[in-house]
């Protein structure tokens, strides 16, 4: 059976290549995968296949012309599908105190998703052992954790540009904090990809995040037919271009959080962000980081381990009640949200400016 999305042509195309590396010695696997395989070839999308020695014969990374169509061969070597392996198979090794994985490079990342998701031309036998190893639910945790991570670092950029009133590294760094918090959405609502040029063709497809797109869109100063918030960062008071980039800054924290809390199970529906004056509210340069054991909330300078619970709490502190309605003062909430408060994973709502 063809997988989705490659076509009969790109695998007689692909056949015919891998026709003729085989004549010249074993092939262990050969594998059309890259955009195509993922819904998001365009007119000039070369057809992405991957291809692994039997043995010492070495193959050629080139372009070939088959049947109309441009092939890429892609040559693997067994030191980098190890590192495919070692990063798209298992999890279990990953936990808040032993983070390298989220310093894999994306050479790596983008190898292991491709080689899980495709169409195999071949296989022996024990190629097909090597690429059975790789866990579809792995790979899209290590995508939520690597996203979630580098947005909090460029929150907190943001945090500390805006600290220093510099409002151009703050308004760039939170555009960067966004998209990354938009992969780890999309990771979480099972769009897994490793690279930027089609993050706007994925977040169109997925309909979880329709409802957030406008948000996104208007982050990512995507026009979108609304009259921009800020008509000049330059000239505009800074009361007004913090608020923009404070609000931006809420969009990356929640979009974060919601994929970490979707850790275990795909996203499939996403609350309205409201962002209320009436009450505590999270801080929006905190960030939910999920692991293995445990879930932290890591913030400018800041980082703490917190239970489920605490997650769900803060997540769920939207500026819309007052302390006196999220609970009595016994209440285990209230306590929750004091401490919150306390270590600054919260705050009452700024003044409006």
């Amino acid at each position: 059976m063809i997988a989705a999305n490659i076509t009969e042509d790109h695998v007689r195309a692909a056949t015919a290549v891998y026709q003729e590396l085989a004549a010249a010695g074993g092939i262990r696997f050969g594998i059309v995968s890259g955009s195509h395989a993922f819904g998001l070839g365009h007119g000039t999308s070369d057809v992405d296949f991957y291809v692994m020695a039997a043995d010492d014969t070495p193959i050629e990374g080139r372009f070939y012309m088959r049947d109309g169509l441009p092939v890429q061969v892609n040559p693997v070597t067994p030191g980098e599908l190890n590192d495919a392996i070692a990063w798209g198979a298992d999890d279990t090794e990953f936990t808040s105190t032993n983070r390298t994985m989220l310093d894999v490079s994306d050479d790596v990342c983008k190898l292991a998703i491709r080689l899980s998701r495709g169409h195999l031309v071949h296989a022996d036998e024990q190629g097909r052992e090597l690429l059975g190893r790789f866990d579809h639910a792995v790979m899209r945790r290590r995508i939520i954790a690597r996203a979630s991570r580098d947005c909090a670092v460029h929150l907190e950029d943001v945090a500390g540009a805006l600290e220093a009133g510099d409002r151009n590294t703050a308004y760039t760094a939170v555009r960067i904090a966004v998209t990354h918090a938009c992969e780890a959405a999309l990771a979480a609502c099972d769009d897994l990809y490793v690279g930027q040029k089609f993050l706007l063709r994925r977040l169109e497809r997925v309909p979880v995040l329709r409802g957030a797109r406008r948000r996104i869109s208007a982050a990512l100063d995507i026009p979108d037919g609304t009259v921009p918030p800020i008509r000049s960062l330059v000239d505009d008071d800074l009361a007004t271009v913090e608020r923009v980039i404070r609000d931006r800054a809420h969009l990356a924290a929640y979009l974060t959080a919601h994929a970490g809390m979707g850790w275990q199970d795909v996203v499939t529906s996403l609350p309205a962000l409201i962002l209320g004056r009436r009450g505590p509210l999270r801080d929006p340069y905190f960030t939910l980081l999920r692991f293995h054991d445990g879930i932290g909330l890591v913030g400018p300078d800041k980082a703490f381990r917190v239970s489920a619970d605490a997650a769900r709490l803060w997540l769920s502190l939207d500026g819309t009640r007052t302390i006196g309605e999220i609970g009595d003062p016994g209440d285990p909430r209230v306590r929750g949200v004091l401490q919150l408060l306390k270590i600054g994973a919260a705050a009452s709502p700024p003044p409006l400016s």
